[in-house]
């Protein structure tokens, strides 16, 4: 007999003068037990917890046991998720991907606009790649064909670098000329310029090109000295 019917409901369902209840499916709510004060704790509560109460958990339980092994196994799929994420490397991006990659995404981005047969591009795609590989970078690394994200860009242009946080351009970098050290571009470059826009954190403690626009700034000033120079003995004198 089901449940809930008696006897003559089911012999009227047998005849067809009453429909058949619905099944339904009972209803189990998943929980787990602090079996040290015998409080049930839901499961939403248990992924709330830290290593250390889950560490203290009675673990010669085998109901407790499972539900420990289950929240460390998604902790630790997360983590390793996190970390393929941090070291992802230097991803090629087409143009069909262009738009969702850069104008849907919140992350930090670099994108690198170049042609393959430019030397300063492939020194700033060397320097990506050596900055993913030395260490997890919680940036999203992309690169694509500049005509490909721009029709008919100039390839005076390229290298293009430009950096991108929760949809927004916060700081370019465009052509050769405003390469920091040029064709000499490197991770370290790269990884200073991302510290200090707030993308990541770096053990550098000052610009590794401080000494070369220092020496720069002086060229520049001396310049400007010699240009406003009236007379022979002025430029002697410098």
């Amino acid at each position: 007999m089901a449940a809930g019917l008696t006897d003559w409901d089911e012999a009227q369902i047998r005849i067809g003068n009453m429909k058949a209840p619905e099944p339904t499916e009972p209803y189990y709510p998943e929980v787990t037990y602090d079996v040290g004060n015998g409080k049930r704790l839901t499961e939403e509560k248990a992924e709330g917890m830290g290593s250390d109460d889950l560490d203290e958990w009675d673990d010669d339980d085998d109901d407790d046991l499972a539900v420990l092994q289950m929240i460390k196994a998604k902790r630790l799929a997360a983590l390793r998720a996190q970390m393929a994420s941090a070291s992802r490397g230097v991803t090629e991006i087409s143009q069909s991907e262009y738009i969702k990659e850069v104008s849907e995404c919140s992350d930090w981005i670099v994108l690198h606009l170049y042609q393959d047969d430019n030397p300063a591009c492939r020194v700033v795609h060397a320097a990506m790649e050596r900055l993913a590989a030395s260490r997890p970078v919680p940036v999203k690394l992309l690169r694509i064909v500049s005509t490909a994200a721009i029709p008919n860009y100039p390839n005076d242009l390229v290298p293009s670098i430009f950096f991108y946080h929760e949809k927004n351009l916060v700081s370019k970098l465009v052509s050769i000329k405003q390469l920091p050290g040029g064709l000499g571009f490197n991770a370290d470059d790269l990884e200073w310029m991302l510290a200090s826009l707030g993308a990541m954190d770096t053990d550098m403690e000052e610009n590794p090109r401080a000494d070369e626009e220092e020496f720069d700034r002086r060229r520049l000033v001396k310049s400007s000295y010699i240009g406003m120079a009236t007379s022979l003995d002025d430029l002697e004198a410098m």
